[in-house]
């Protein structure tokens, strides 16, 4: 959109609400296709846009960039290329510069890291702690519950929105079994949605898409479960990832178990990686209130920590022998043993073309030739004393 003034040229853009009208048009997540193709040929009607070239070719690729083909795409997850090293550089360029020294880089890094981390502390002290409640709502407390501190204030203000700024339109039972279709109207933003309900597993879907493309339910979806009076949201639209314990969840790919064995068994392992994990994260945070309680557990652990080592220990030497013998036999099955005649040589070396030294590159004929002529060439005779190949001639001969 930085190139719309200069293709469409800055007195439009300066002296009327084009891009105002504009932008209201392509950014407006609300819309579907059909209306956004509607909005934008009466926005290039209006100002007599139709055959610009370039306003025509973006139209053209539309479904590349206008947010309302992505309506149905999950944008939570929305990460650029460049953005996790764009992030990384901005937090980094408030500590250093390229100025700074070897040793002052050093301190900085070391400045920059303790700030990270205490901004995670923060952030970490803050999840155990509730946020404050605008509804008595019980889905907005479960919702507290489940939530981070940030995805939980967006939630809060559909919740509040559900409330107090929508109103249903019309609704009828009669659009499939068991499904309830509704036509809801959201004050703030004047215009009216359609949500269906599914009175058998509490399913909801809503024209605007926000849960499909954000993953957080609407104010349009809330404001009828709200009137179904459910307490807690349907476990469908609690996404781990946008909850406090995402975190927790433990990655099971380092592990190193064999990727021959069966699935059953791989399975087995990774949930009780994951039990492992979940008793361990649950400790620490039971034992963090006191001193006692971290040194108890610090305890407890270095002494199950030795058990485990005599353990393998016990196990690696009753094991190595046998290993030894049987790496040994594998790699004679799969490359063969060592032959004490050997029969097959390297080749001779050969020059190719490029290779080599500059002296040893290969001449064309030519050149060949060249070389011939001067080697067989005859020195200069001085006609002054009659001796041939000398560097003189009779003008300045010596022996004149």
């Amino acid at each position: 959109m930085r190139k719309v003034p200069d293709k469409v040229g800055p007195v439009l853009c300066r002296e009327t609400d084009f891009l105002k009208k504009l932008n209201a048009v392509i950014w407006d997540s609300d819309l579907d296709p059909t209306e956004f193709v509607s909005g934008w040929e009466a926005v290039m009607k209006e100002f007599s846009l139709e055959n610009l070239d370039w306003l025509s070719y973006m139209f053209k690729i539309k479904h590349k960039w206008i947010p309302a083909y992505f309506r149905d795409l999950f944008m939570g997850a929305l990460l650029r290329v460049t953005s996790r090293s764009e992030g990384e550089n901005n937090f980094f360029c408030h500590f250093t510069n390229p100025h700074v020294t070897l040793v002052e880089f050093s301190l900085r890094y070391d400045s920059a890291l303790d700030a990270q981390r205490h901004e995670q502390d923060e952030l970490v002290k803050k999840s155990k702690n509730l946020p404050s409640l605008v509804t008595p709502l019980q889905l907005e407390k479960h919702a507290s519950l489940f939530y981070t501190h940030a995805l939980f204030y967006e939630f809060q203000q559909e919740c509040e929105a559900a409330c107090f700024a929508c109103g249903i339109e019309s609704c009828n039972s009669c659009y499939g079994d068991g499904e309830e279709f509704s036509v809801v109207y959201d004050n703030e933003r004047r215009k009216n949605y359609d949500v269906i309900f599914d009175t058998s597993s509490n399913d909801s879907t809503c024209s605007c898409r926000k849960f499909e493309s954000e993953g957080i339910l609407c104010r349009l979806i809330l404001f009828i479960i709200k009137g179904k009076f459910l307490c807690e949201i349907p476990s469908k639209y609690l996404l781990r990832r946008w909850s406090k314990d995402a975190l927790k969840q433990p990655m099971s790919n380092f592990v190193g178990w064999s990727f021959v064995e069966d699935s059953s068994r791989s399975d087995r392992k990774k949930q009780l990686l994951s039990d492992c994990w979940s008793k361990m994260f649950s400790c620490v945070s039971l034992a963090e209130d006191t001193e006692d309680n971290f040194f108890e557990l610090v305890e407890k652990l270095s002494v199950f920590e030795e058990e485990l080592k005599k353990k393998k220990c016990g196990e690696g030497e009753a094991t190595r022998k046998d290993q030894t013998a049987s790496d040994a036999d594998i790699l004679e099955l799969l490359v063969g043993s060592k032959s004490g005649e050997v029969d097959v040589l390297p080749p001779n070396v050969c020059l190719t073309k490029g290779s080599g030294r500059s002296s040893k590159r290969l001449k064309s004929a030519k050149e060949k030739a060249v070389e011939v002529n001067t080697t067989a060439k005859k020195g200069r005779t001085c006609k002054a004393c009659g001796q041939s190949g000398v560097n003189h001639d009779s003008r300045n001969c010596p022996n004149k």
